[in-house]
């Protein structure tokens, strides 16, 4: 009989009451003791668990691999797997230490990967049987010939990899239903923002893949026949940014539009690509619908203070101008920014409300600053004593871009979380959403750009801070 794998993507669970009366872990009802299950909690920009069909796409083919995305769907009553792997953020560990009691009380043994396992592996260990460090390709398929000789160490170092031959993904084991689909052409990103652990993952390396690699999944990505809807539906690009080579990015989208490979995609990138006339040209003969980019905040001491240069040296005065460039190339612009900055004050939600309507941006991103464990602004804001939450693991759970965990600098957390939600509803209610629709129409003539646009305002943002 072929060995089971089943690999979990974790869910956001909702925080439980203290008055709540705890519950045993149960594999197939959204109830938990740590909170009921938030499905669909990104709307309709959930994402694919891209990186767990790497890691299906790195097992051997005898085993047999279930996949679940607990975001999207219930863990099946019933099953008995020979292995189970997880992968986490720092905000679904608590689910995942949950999910590992449960599985390791049935005999079964348990190994975490993911971000929170790789930055804080001492901590994983008390709670798994296996913990997973860096990336899959390069130590996945030895841990699997160890476990097939019973001889599971409690430690693996996947490190960094070449991005050259990766495999396919097993795009095939998990629901066609998401809106938006994935893909990877690079990894990595050079800067060192305070808020962000990315870098200290990878050291601040970056890499990218051949294009032809990048072309060729494009042209073939891995569905069976009966999914070949795939093709038709938006693309993600997951690369943290790129911008990073511009030869390499010209060569990327250039290929795609001369390979006839521009199906309706999404980048993220830094704001000096919309400097960067060639680029913009590529991207939008390649397909891309919009570019997401990090504005992070309108107070230029607020981007001081979180290491965000590329931002610092255009200036926050110049940023209606660079979406205006976006919108000259018939490309959408989407922005994330972030309230709770030392720079910010009481008026920052009612400023960043006022330049996302007045600048025409597409789509608007709005979160609470978050110190994510591992973070450089985390560890300084417990130096100063100002971190809220810290009974780890469970009060990871809060760290969800929409609970203040901190205190901020220049009002009480109350405001923090009462300014977003308000700034929410201000360019997230329907009327609102409706008269940037007809902007984006105007600046794009696509219809499928205003319904994007209209459903990630309304269900990416809105409906995730508004649950």
């Amino acid at each position: 009989m072929s060995p089971t794998l089943l690999l979990i993507n974790p869910a956001m669970r909702a925080h439980r009451s203290s008055s709540e009366p705890e519950a045993r872990p149960g594999l197939a009802r959204p109830g938990s003791s740590v909170g009921a299950r938030l499905p669909n909690a990104g709307g309709m920009a959930t994402m694919e668990p891209l990186a767990l069909a790497y890691v299906a796409a790195l097992t051997p083919r005898h085993w047999d691999v279930i996949l679940i995305d607990e975001v999207m769907e219930e863990i099946p009553a019933g099953l008995q797997p020979d292995l189970v792997a997880l992968t986490s953020l720092s905000t679904t560990v608590p689910r995942a230490y949950e999910l590992a009691r449960t599985y390791r009380e049935m005999g079964v043994p348990v190994v975490l990967g993911g971000v929170h396992a790789t930055l804080f592996p001492e901590e994983a260990a008390r709670h798994v049987d296996v913990v997973y460090q860096g990336e899959a390709e390069s130590g996945w398929p030895a841990l699997i010939q160890d476990f097939e000789a019973r001889d599971l160490k409690p430690r693996y170092q996947g490190g960094l990899v070449s991005l050259q031959g990766l495999p396919r993904p097993r795009r095939d084991l998990y629901r066609q239903d998401y809106f938006l689909q994935l893909i990877s052409a690079s990894r990595g990103c050079r800067h060192r923002c305070e808020f962000c652990s990315l870098w200290k993952l990878d050291g601040g390396r970056y890499r990218s893949r051949p294009p032809e690699e990048v072309w060729a999944e494009l042209h073939e990505p891995g569905w069976p026949p009966r999914r070949r809807l795939w093709k038709q539906r938006p693309l993600l690009f997951t690369d943290e940014n790129v911008f990073v080579d511009r030869e390499w990015s010209l060569a990327l989208f250039r290929g795609m539009a001369r390979l006839g490979l521009n199906r309706p995609h999404a980048v993220q990138a830094s704001l000096d690509v919309a400097d960067d006339e060639e680029l913009l040209v590529a991207l939008r003969k390649s397909g891309c619908m919009t570019v997401l980019i990090g504005f992070e905040s309108v107070s230029e001491e607020s981007l001081r203070l979180m290491r965000k240069g590329v931002n610092l040296k255009i200036g926050v005065d110049h940023y209606k101008e660079k979406i205006a460039r976006l919108h000259d190339h018939g490309l959408m612009s989407s922005g994330t920014f972030m309230f709770g900055n030392d720079g910010d004050d009481a008026d920052i939600f009612q400023r960043t409300v006022d330049f996302v309507l007045d600048s025409g941006m597409d789509v608007a991103h709005f979160g609470l600053l978050t110190p994510t464990p591992g973070t450089d602004l985390f560890d300084r804001l417990g130096r100063e004593g100002r971190l809220l939450y810290t009974d780890f693991p469970a009060d990871y759970r809060r760290y969800d871009l929409r609970t203040a965990v901190f205190r901020p600098r220049n009002m009480s957390p109350e405001k923090l979380e009462e300014g977003v939600l308000w700034a929410t509803k201000a360019i997230g209610g329907w009327s609102v959403v409706l008269r940037r629709a007809w902007h984006t129409w105007q600046e794009t003539q696509n219809p499928l750009y205003v319904a994007i646009a209209c459903g990630w305002n309304r269900s990416g943002l809105y409906h995730r801070m508004i649950p």
